[in-house]
């Protein structure tokens, strides 16, 4: 079963994002989270059950990036914001790994 995008987001104040995201992701998979993009992920885990390896992330801070990537989530750093060209090519890279690693 393919998991839909996700949003997260460290944004504050919380319910203002939290209102913002309603109307495109559903609740399980939409989530405010103060602090550790890593410590977010881990979360994103527990409640979905989707191995870090099977997860993508675009982020504009490459800190962020690197930290998360230390779970194995395939990680894009984005310095200008997500574009479709950056969404794509990291979809391409995804699937080259995922193909590598015979998954």
């Amino acid at each position: 079963m393919a998991m839909p995008p996700s949003l997260t987001s460290t944004a504050s104040p919380s319910d203002i994002a939290d209102g913002l995201m309603a109307d495109l992701f559903p609740r399980h998979v939409r989530q405010i989270f103060p602090g550790s993009k890593r410590a977010h992920f881990q979360r994103l885990h527990e409640i979905t059950g989707i191995p870090y390896r099977e997860m993508a992330f675009w982020d504009d801070w490459d800190l962020n990036c690197r930290d998360v990537s230390r779970l194995g989530v395939y990680c894009c750093h984005v310095p200008s914001g997500l574009t479709l060209s950056r969404w794509e090519k990291a979809l391409e890279g995804f699937a080259r790994r995922k193909e590598e690693e015979g998954w």
